[in-house]
């Protein structure tokens, strides 16, 4: 690699520290580090949401699933946009709860402190299974213009990762998340403008691209394909980074508007991830599609623009990491400890459990990733039980009075059951319906029936 693509990359980690740690002033208690309220504005919090929802499986896997089959994986994930938006209807319900810190404070509110306590710990399980899974892509995606070795530029990401987040909390992870929105566009358009003209332009690989690898359903049909979407728009609805944005805002309306920009911003960045998967086969259809992404590095890139693409796509990788590490220091600090103390601790102490905690949650991520294959695939399957679990029960408490926690409780056990089901009984395959949505749905009938069975009719009070 030259010089200056040494250069590049670590000037985009020199800043991407520098602008974490400028935030760093005046943080002085806990909601400082966790929301710091109307601290930033509407552009601020939209482009922090696309870069936690635009990750490292958004980008290659796209691009690789569509040189595989076709631009119905792309389409799919613009459930993600869906997501956002409808998000934004929310928004609203969500102020009208209080400057919470967390999203165990509406579980709290709403199903009392041990249905808190399951939500932390869904949330932490689902959190280490992403890190992990973004720190494994940090190395990988290091290791395609470093020497070092894999396992070191893992360990160099993490670390630098948890140096910004543990220390200077949400401020610092949306800051740095508005440059890595930029980086992310700009490396996936450097790499779309120069495969598009290596293949003679947008209507030359038009007309030499398969119909019906365009508007084809491709492997999943049409059960799967619309699997595949709710699976992106509900799958993991309410998650708490997306909770703590709208927290974040000055009011209600910008974090409306902000979810809304959020959610139109990502439809071409997906299309883009698909458009260079048409690219990727139309250089190499034969390919094994894992190889999509460093092949095209290889083939049309120079040393200089394979590090600006790079960067892009490290940027995407560090922009989710730094969103759910976050979020999990919290949920640890404030949801499963904060609540084991007799009497209150002073503000800086807290402050002091949350970093630390930060801190203890990264360190995992990284040391499970450093374990190997297996074990990651374990905790990569446990993000299914999220949706299944706490998105259903968080998404009736926006809108009904006076729930018990038998309504949290109950439901989030009939989801756990159906998606265990699901995969015993491999009904994926011959229904086309994933497991994860059977969940949520299973879920969503019990906590209905509950509704039902205390009102004496469905058409509940709402707040």
């Amino acid at each position: 690699m030259s010089n200056l693509a040494w250069f590049v990359l670590l000037a985009f980690l020199v800043v991407t520290l520098g602008i974490g740690f400028k935030y760093c002033l005046h943080i002085r208690n806990l909601r400082d580090y966790a929301l710091s309220p109307g601290f930033f504005g509407t552009v601020g919090l939209c482009l922090s949401l696309v870069a936690t929802e635009i990750g490292s499986g958004s980008i290659l896997g796209t691009l690789e699933k569509v040189h595989q089959d076709s631009m119905i994986y792309a389409y799919g994930l613009l459930g993600l946009s869906y997501q956002l938006i409808l998000t934004s209807l929310l928004a609203p319900r969500i102020f009208r709860k209080g400057r919470i810190i967390s999203v165990g404070d509406l579980i709290a509110d709403a199903y009392g402190e041990t249905a808190r306590t399951c939500t932390a710990l869904f949330w932490l399980l689902f959190c280490i299974g992403i890190i992990a899974a973004q720190t494994a892509a940090m190395g990988r995606l290091a290791s395609l213009l470093l020497p070092t070795p894999t396992t070191f530029n893992m360990i160099a990401g993490a670390v630098i990762i948890m140096a910004y987040s543990s220390y200077c909390g949400i401020r610092a992870v949306v800051a740095t998340d508005t440059l890595q929105a930029f980086l992310i566009v700009a490396g996936l358009l450097l790499l779309l403008g120069v495969g598009l003209e290596s293949l003679g332009g947008y209507q030359q690989l038009m007309s030499t691209t398969p119909i019906e690898k365009v508007i084809g359903f491709g492997e999943l049909g049409i059960a799967g394909a619309v699997s595949l979407f709710l699976s992106f728009a509900i799958g993991d609805m309410l998650i708490p980074p997306v909770i703590q944005r709208v927290t974040m805002a000055k009011n209600s309306e910008q974090a409306s508007g902000a979810l809304v920009l959020a959610g139109l911003l990502v439809i071409p960045i997906i299309i883009t991830c698909g458009m260079l998967g048409l690219i990727a086969h139309g250089i190499a259809p034969n390919l094994v599609s894992g190889d999509s992404f460093q092949f095209m590095l290889n083939t049309l890139l120079s040393d200089f623009t394979k590090s600006l693409v790079v960067c892009g796509i490290l940027a995407a990788v560090m922009s989710s990491a730094d969103s759910y590490l976050n979020t999990a220091g919290v949920a640890l600090s404030h949801d499963l400890l904060k609540p084991l103390f007799r009497k209150p601790l002073p503000e800086q102490r807290y402050l002091a459990l949350a970093r630390g905690c930060t801190l203890i949650i990264g360190s995992l991520a990284l040391l499970l990733s450093l374990t190997g294959e297996d074990v990651m695939d374990l905790i990569l399957y446990a993000f299914r039980f999220w949706g299944p679990t706490v998105a259903i029960p968080l998404l009736f408490s926006l809108f009904v009075r006076n729930t018990t926690p038998r309504q949290f409780f109950l439901p989030a056990l009939a989801g756990l059951i159906t998606v265990t089901l699901w995969e015993i009984m491999s009904l994926e395959q011959s229904l086309g319906l994933n497991s994860l949505i059977a969940g949520m749905a299973g879920n969503a009938i019990v906590a209905t029936a509950l509704l039902y069975l205390r009102q004496g009719t469905l058409n509940v009070k709402i707040s």
